[in-house]
Order: C-alpha cells, then structure tokens, then sequence
C-alpha cells in the first residue's frame, strides 16, 4: 500500500520525524537526523523522543489524524527515558481541546537489548 501522504518535519536541534499516511494507518519515525548531541549518544536519543512526542502529538490534532498510529521512536536503553516519553505524549495529549481517544502501548521491549 502506498501512502497518500509524507511529510518531514526537522527539529532545530536537528532530528526529525516523518508521516506517512496510507487509507488504513499512520505511520510515524523519528530519526537523529543531523543530532549527534553534545553529551552522549543515550542522552541525545532521549532528547529527540521527547521533541519528537511533542511535535508528533501536535500533528495528529493538527491534521486530524486517526485510526491506527503507529509511532517507531528511537530505541532506548534506559525504562526512565520510556517513561519519560510516554508521559510527555500522556501530557500533551491532556492540553489538547480536541477528543483524543487514545490507548498508548509501550512496546519497547521489542528490542534486542541485552
């Protein structure tokens, strides 16, 4: 199935996200992009998750997303960095105005972490 539409959005730190919506789901990444972070790489993962949840959860209200979405974060070692993101989704979800129904699902431990 292709999608009907794509579209790229570059943080000012240099990640990125990128929507592609076909007739039966979302589906959005988050990417590095040009962000190598001035620390370590754990940290510079964390923080473009948790730019990526605001500006992904701002997308949805703002073109009227719905139906399955499906949002693949950088994967992350730490469980206080997931956590961190969902509630920054949970929280931002809150503010919005608009009716969002919504169930959250963590599937980090997809992974193949040690």
């Amino acid at each position: 199935m292709k999608p009907f539409c794509i579209a790229v959005f570059i943080f000012p730190s240099g990640g990125n996200i990128k929507i592609e919506q076909t007739e039966a789901q979302v589906a959005i990444d988050v990417n590095t992009g040009s962000f190598t972070g001035k620390t370590n790489y754990d940290e510079t993962v964390r923080k473009t998750n948790l730019e990526a949840a605001a500006e992904i959860a701002r997308q949805i209200r703002l073109r009227t997303l719905s139906g399955v979405i499906i949002i693949d974060f950088i994967d992350m070692v730490e469980e206080k960095y997931k956590n961190e993101v969902l509630e920054m989704l949970k929280k931002v979800y809150a503010e919005s105005s608009s009716k969002i129904r919504s169930i959250l699902y963590r599937a980090w431990t997809c992974g193949s972490y040690p």
